[in-house]
């Protein structure tokens, strides 16, 4: 089915759901409507997305304004975090420096973003 309408998904003409044009359409929207009411609205589930609305924009205020404020002592250590190809003068190139640190947190995983987050906001110490 994809070959088939290739031409039209590429220039952007084709707006249509791919699944709804299968055979397997209908035991497709099961599947969905099962994962959706029992895995994705599960309450565990719904926690770990509600924490990701504090953790995400936490760790990018902390690494942000390390970034900002790089002459302070405590933006040192944070910065100290950050893997050297994160790391810009903010300064001179304030664009690469808040690229930098978006690009480093958005490649966190779920658990390494919690765990960075409670780290820095001293929830939870590091495992040595």
């Amino acid at each position: 089915m994809f070959l088939e309408k290739e031409k039209d998904i590429l220039s952007g003409k084709f707006d249509k759901s791919l699944i709804k044009l299968i055979p397997g359409e209908g035991i497709m929207k099961e599947i969905y409507d099962i994962s959706f009411f029992q895995i994705y609205s599960n309450k565990s589930v719904l926690q770990v997305e509600a924490a990701g609305f504090q953790v995400l924009p936490g760790l990018l205020y902390i690494f942000l304004n390390a970034i900002k404020n790089n002459e302070k002592e405590s933006s040192k250590k944070i910065l100290n975090i950050l893997p050297d190809e994160y790391i810009f003068d903010y300064k001179k190139e304030p664009y690469n420096a808040i690229m930098g640190a978006l690009t480093y947190v958005a490649g966190m995983t779920d658990q390494f973003a919690v765990d960075t987050y409670r780290n820095l906001k001293g929830i939870q110490l590091p495992n040595y």
